[in-house]
């Protein structure tokens, strides 16, 4: 499957039919590149999606965030984390 035939939707919210967790284990597979701008963000979102975030990852995946700079010290404990390990 690639994204020309992946049957995406116009929206996604949670609690509903198509809810983010929905998209994100349809669309990182197909992927390695995943950008975001968020007014608010907390990097347990990534729980919802577990599986499919590792294998994102494992495949060289690469994310980019824009977003508030009011992170939790376990946001920035991992985002320091990540950079060491690179």
């Amino acid at each position: 499957m690639n994204f020309q035939t992946l049957p995406l939707k116009n929206d996604y919210r949670p609690r509903s039919l198509n809810s983010p967790e929905k998209f994100f284990r349809s669309v990182l597979p197909l992927t390695d590149l995943y950008r975001r701008a968020s007014g608010y963000f907390t990097s347990s979102v990534f729980t919802l999606f577990n599986e499919e975030i590792i294998e994102f990852a494992k495949n060289g995946g690469t994310i980019e965030l824009v977003c508030s700079p009011s992170l939790t010290k376990v946001d920035i404990e991992a985002i320091e984390e990540g950079y060491s390990a690179v």
